[in-house]
């Protein structure tokens, strides 16, 4: 399994009796583009920004997981399968700060 950080900041994978894993940024960072809808409500017109896609997002790819920061996970596809999200803060021996990585919720 290969492991592909597409945030900002080093990963750190903790595996239950095995090493830990370091995974730097891959230099990629999708973002998310937004736009505006129009609706009116008891007479009265309000403007709302809206996720539409994320872009820059590799595609699927057999073996590879990508990181990605939860926001672009939460407007991703369901049959997005293979995007993990960082978790929680977890302090290292070494004084290094590391994060938990968790699948996205109701895979």
């Amino acid at each position: 399994m290969k492991f592909v950080n597409l945030t900002s900041k080093p990963i750190i994978i903790a595996f239950c009796d095995a090493p830990l894993v370091n995974v730097k940024p891959s230099g990629i960072i999708p973002s998310i583009k937004y736009g505006q809808i129009t609706t009116t409500i008891d007479n009265q017109t309000f403007s709302i920004r809206r996720a539409l896609v994320v872009e820059g997002l590799p595609k699927k790819k057999p073996g590879h997981m990508y990181i990605v920061d939860a926001p672009i996970a939460d407007i991703s596809p369901l049959s997005r399968d293979d995007l993990l999200v960082p978790g929680r803060p977890v302090y290292l021996p070494d004084g290094g700060i590391g994060f938990l990585v968790m699948t996205r919720e109701g895979d």
